[in-house]
């Protein structure tokens, strides 16, 4: 599903990607997952495992956290370059929320709930302006912790993924695989945005 999503990143040699799945809450944080977290892509130099407490019971936030965890796994295997924070998160949650339907996935689900939460978030004025959402630092984006910044990290990834008939996917698709083939985040953001006139108010409105 997430090649499907972005067809033109590199392959990796096919090997196992290593999961952990625990019980305990206790035994996830000692094996380096953080505390404030119930999932988490440790990357390290033997490329990264991924950490998940589910308790007695999995549910559909266990699938969610797995979903968005083994995303961080698949694009940090396969994009050299640093990818910022917040398209990280915003992919990561957009491919959390899909469905698995037994044979293959279902994208681009807007949870009721989220939306709700967003639209208050937006009212409050509690989002960033979208420069400086796109600007925040990992250091700064792992500080705050902040549940607006992932929320409108994943909406704006919706928006640049299914707004206007697609319009902009392609547009996405060749911003990532650039940073794939070694260019900077900054330098390709810089190419795309003549095509994404009025941004803020286009995101706002979608």
């Amino acid at each position: 599903e997430y090649h499907a999503l972005l067809p033109d990143l590199p392959d990796v040699p096919a090997s196992k990607c290593p999961v952990f799945l625990y019980r305990k809450s206790a035994d996830y944080v000692a094996a380096g997952g953080d505390a404030r977290t119930v999932g988490e892509f440790v990357q390290d130099d033997h490329g990264g495992k991924l950490l998940a407490q589910i308790g007695d019971h999995p549910t559909l936030v266990t699938w969610h956290t797995l979903q968005h965890e083994a995303f961080h796994q698949f694009i940090h295997a396969r994009v050299a370059n640093d990818i910022p924070t917040w398209l990280d998160e915003g992919l990561a949650d957009y491919f959390g929320e899909a469905i698995f339907t037994g044979d293959g996935f279902v994208d681009g689900i807007v949870p009721a709930w989220r939306l709700r939460r967003l639209k208050d978030e937006m009212i409050e004025r509690q989002v960033k302006p979208l420069d400086d959402l796109i600007h925040l630092s990992g250091l700064q984006w792992h500080t705050e912790m902040s549940i607006t910044n992932y929320d409108q990290a994943w909406s704006v990834v919706h928006f640049l993924l299914n707004a206007e008939n697609e319009k902009y996917r392609p547009l996405l698709q060749k911003l990532i695989k650039q940073m794939a083939d070694g260019e900077s985040f900054t330098r390709a953001w810089i190419e795309m945005s003549p095509s994404l006139m009025n941004f803020q108010v286009r995101w706002q409105n979608y």
